[in-house]
């Protein structure tokens, strides 16, 4: 078990720790309302009033308690107006909604005229009292201030705590590109996910579809204390898109930057080490509108976002090849090899007041982009491979698709229904760059840590035959998700159905032998060939994965202490379709078998968490939770097709035949690559099975199939929240993250018997240590 603990300390001012009930894009307005004696009022009418909702106002009545809550109201200045017969009215104005907080407003009424109405400007609050999750609240102010490219992935850099999966995804002035994962508190980066409408957008890995900045109002991103409808334990970014609205309004953004226009710190002493340029800008823009308004009135609203974003980097101490020998590498000093990515998006949402009762919206984007090329900075880790630009292929997503409908109904001012759909597209081409060719073949030296040539299967050794010349890859996704949610002051229950499908691959398009040239790629050192590596094309993966959650949530508040318990059900279940792939130059065709319960997990997830009003006044909030995950997946488990080994290797002795023969030194290998046992150059395959259709790694039962059987996490969290002035509070917490259910992986083939039994020393330095200072044999 792996346990992780942090202690974080903030101080928000533009970015306010805020919580809520339910994982929406909306806030709430709570209260009480009590009589100039201190009595709860009940039957006392509460309308929240704005112009960011398109109905214009929401209304409740208190309850027994004098409690009220109005749900689903969207970020925006709000009036409350509390009416009673034989009481004077009270409006309280001037009250600032961000997304996912329950802003506590309260009021005395005395008896006076109906028709007299007092009125009061308050400071709007800060501290959430329903709620123990954390959360930051970005606004459109700060999206447009912060020096990113706006994407979601690069909200870790003002996120205390927050970690990236890969630490190359830091970002300043916005040239980095599309960011990354990030995990918060000991979380799993991958575990992080996008919600807008409150439906999972996760699309491939969150590093390839861009949410163009210019139709978010805000983002929310939570962090801990998460609630019934979060499906994993990781970063929630939930977005809230403009809407539009009875006015007109628009927006248009435009940056630039060039090499003249950053510092550079090349110097004599790294000249002298052989860096001859150093990591610059070669071209950044970032340009983008918006525009919206009402259709109808009060009935009809639209906003559209268009944004063209794209960036060139250079990069340092990789060249252009100038040889006229593609089998050889000479570098080009007056090429250095750049990067050209970029994205263009263009969005529309609608929003509908069909009836007193019912409001639909619809949200479409439509998106291109490429990273071109993709691994041009190195691929491999530590001791990374670069590539010249040639080796590396152009990743063209056209098109990008997101669609989103959502619905919601009050059907009385208790009873809430909601529900929505989302089908997200993805359709990737790898495409050469200049300089190469399908003939070219690619080759990898060792010696020199580089790539040249064709594409040679990225660099990667375990091989990667998505960098194929011709390869194609197409994701589509289904979500939905209907809750109903029953309101009154002091009590709100809320349950819920969520569903995502996930398909991977397209039968019968995968039929090109030639995605990597030839089915094969070269290995040199220093310019010397040592292997052929025969790959396994045409190769793809097919697979469908469908999860499914079901959730309860009970909140009870009791004088100063608010109760949230959750129970969630998770299921995730992966099958996997017969699969035929044809022959390429050194496999035959191939027959994969179906696969089900590749997994076909089912989990309980209890959740808990209580937050208490020290003082009753809405300023200080102690606060507490507990709960239990499960990861992010949708993949399958054990999937016959990605056993298979993407290449084997072949020695290949170029000096086979001696001086003066004209098949030395010719860079081709003079052999038959099909005899599994070797000729001539080339010695035998390093799998003689390669190409067959084998198990690879089995999985037993209890590692895809059971009861709570699934990897899984426990985070807990006790925090402290007090405001220090209007707009501004601190937070202060403890956060604890410890993991379950890892997997073992036991290499059948062998036992005990096959190892030699060793000892070791156990070291004194810790006193901890069982048996410190004396030796342990295995």
């Amino acid at each position: 078990m792996t346990l992780l603990r942090s202690v974080a300390l903030t101080v928000c001012g533009f970015f306010l720790p805020v919580t809520l009930l339910a994982q929406a894009p909306t806030g709430s307005i709570a209260g009480v309302v009590r009589d100039t004696s201190g009595a709860f009022l009940p039957g006392v009418t509460v309308e929240a009033a704005s112009p960011a909702l398109i109905e214009q106002a929401r209304t409740v009545v208190t309850d027994g308690a004098g409690a009220y809550r109005i749900v689903e109201l969207r970020p925006g200045t709000y009036t409350v107006t509390f009416s009673l017969p034989g009481f004077s009215s009270v409006r309280r104005e001037g009250i600032e909604l961000s997304s996912s907080f329950t802003a506590s407003v309260n009021a005395d009424m005395m008896v006076g005229s109906v028709a007299e109405t007092i009125t009061v400007t308050g400071e709007t609050p800060v501290v959430d009292i329903s709620s123990a999750r954390q959360q930051t609240t970005v606004s459109r102010e700060v999206l447009d201030a912060i020096p990113t490219t706006k994407r979601l992935g690069q909200y870790a850099s003002f996120i205390p705590g927050a970690t990236y999966a890969n630490p190359t995804f830091q970002d300043s002035g916005g040239t980095a590109g599309e960011g990354g994962q990030f995990g918060v508190h000991g979380q799993r980066a991958a575990d992080e996910t996008v919600n807008m409408d409150g439906l999972n957008q996760n699309m491939f890995g969150l590093d390839v579809y861009s949410y163009n900045s210019q139709t978010i109002q805000e983002v929310v991103v939570e962090t801990g204390g998460t609630s019934a409808e979060a499906g994993t334990g990781g970063v929630q970014l939930n977005i809230i898109p403009k809407e539009g609205g009875n006015a007109w309004s628009g927006s248009f953004s435009s940056s630039y930057a060039g090499p003249s226009l950053q510092a550079k710190n090349l110097n004599d002493d790294l000249r002298a080490r052989g860096l001859q340029t150093g990591a610059s800008i070669k071209i950044f823009k970032d340009n983008g509108g918006a525009f919206g308004g009402p259709i109808a009135r009060n009935r009809l609203w639209f906003y559209t976002a268009h944004r063209y974003w794209g960036s060139q980097k250079y990069i340092q101490g990789t060249y252009y090849n100038k040889s006229p020998n593609k089998l050889l590498y000479v570098p080009d000093l007056d090429r250095v090899a750049h990067t050209n990515w970029y994205y263009h998006d263009n969005d529309l949402r609608l929003t509908w007041q069909a009836s007193a009762k019912n409001k639909i919206s619809a949200f479409y984007s439509h998106e291109d982009s490429c990273n071109c090329p993709v691994g041009l900075s190195g691929i491999g880790g530590a001791n990374a491979i670069k590539g010249t630009p040639e080796s590396r292929p152009k990743h063209v997503f056209n098109p990008l698709k997101n669609a989103v409908v959502s619905w919601n109904s009050p059907a009385t001012n208790r009873l809430l229904f909601e529900g929505a759909v989302s089908y997200q597209g993805l359709k990737e081409q790898t495409q050469i760059m200049e300089g190469a060719t399908r003939d070219t073949i690619g080759i990898t030296d060792v010696g020199l840590g580089l790539e040249y040539g064709g594409l040679a299967g990225g660099g990667i050794p375990t091989g990667n035959t998505f960098y194929g010349t011709t390869q194609r890859r197409y994701v589509s996704r289904y979500t939905g998700r209907f809750t109903a949610s029953y309101v009154t002051g002091s009590h709100t229950f809320k349950s819920g159905f969520t569903m995502l499908r996930y398909n991977l691959g397209r039968e019968g398009i995968y039929n090109d032998p030639d995605t990597i040239a030839g089915g094969r790629s070269y290995v040199f050192r220093n310019q010397v060939p040592i292997q052929v590596r025969l790959w396994a094309v045409p190769y793809e993966v097919l697979e469908h994965t469908t999860t499914i959650g079901l959730y309860g949530q009970d909140q009870w508040k009791i004088e100063k202490l608010t109760l949230n318990l959750v129970l969630r059900y998770d299921s995730l279940l992966g099958t996997v379709p017969p699969f035929h792939l044809p022959a390429g130059y050194f496999v035959p065709a191939r027959d994969f078998p179906a696969a089900d319960n590749v997994p076909n997990f089912k989990n309980l997830n209890p959740r808990v968490s209580g937050t208490y009003d020290v003082f009753g006044n809405g300023k200080t909030a102690v606060k507490a939770s507990l709960g239990r995950y499960v990861p992010w997946l949708v993949g399958t488990i054990g999937n016959p097709q990605s056993g298979q080994p993407a290449f084997a290797t072949v020695n290949w002795n170029d000096s086979f035949y001696g001086p003066g023969d004209p098949r030395t030194g010719n860079f081709v290998p003079d052999c038959d690559l099909t005899n599994i046992n070797g000729t001539g150059e080339c010695g035998p395959w390093s799998d003689r099975g390669f190409g067959q259709v084998r198990a690879g790694t089995r999985f037993a039962k209890d590692a895809t199939e059971g009861f709570n059987k699934q990897q899984y996490n426990w985070q807990s969290s006790v925090s402290l929240q007090q405001e220090l002035r209007p707009g501004m509070a601190l937070n202060v917490g403890y956060f604890r993250t410890w993991y379950g259910n890892f997997q073992i992986t036991d290499n059948a083939a062998t036992t005990a018997a096959d190892y030699d039994p060793f000892c070791i020393t156990l070291p004194t330095t810790d006193s901890r240590l069982p048996g410190a200072g004396q030796q342990r044999c295995h």
